[in-house]
């Protein structure tokens, strides 16, 4: 890191938190896979995160344990695994090919309240 980590103070409700703050390098070695899931939108003017059209040739189980470490969860109640991806198309999502590549049942389940990108 080139700059000092700073500390900010944070009032909650009923408690007062330190939040710190750093700026990290990143290393062009990634530019790749940010490549690969970022898109230029030119309507926003912004990147938007896409799931790739070729991500069936990507799935194997470390992406899938990192997807689910990363937007996922255990539902104790229904002992399933949840996997939110409420930042992608439709057909993207129908696209990441979890049971075409590694045999898991899966569904696809909508929230009312979101709407697909």
């Amino acid at each position: 890191m080139s700059n000092h980590v700073k500390s900010l103070q944070i009032k909650g409700k009923n408690k007062v938190y330190t939040n710190y703050r750093l700026k990290t390098n990143s290393l062009p070695i990634f530019n790749q896979y940010y490549e690969m899931f970022y898109k230029f939108n030119s309507d926003t003017q912004k990147y938007i995160k896409i799931i790739p059209e070729n991500i069936i040739d990507l799935v194997d189980p470390i992406v899938l344990a990192y997807l689910i470490m990363t937007d996922g969860n255990f539902d104790k109640s229904r002992k399933r695994v949840r996997i939110y991806t409420n930042s992608f198309r439709k057909d993207e999502v129908q696209n990441l090919a979890i049971n075409k590549n590694l045999g898991i049942y899966t569904t696809l389940r909508s929230n009312p309240n979101i709407t697909f990108g």
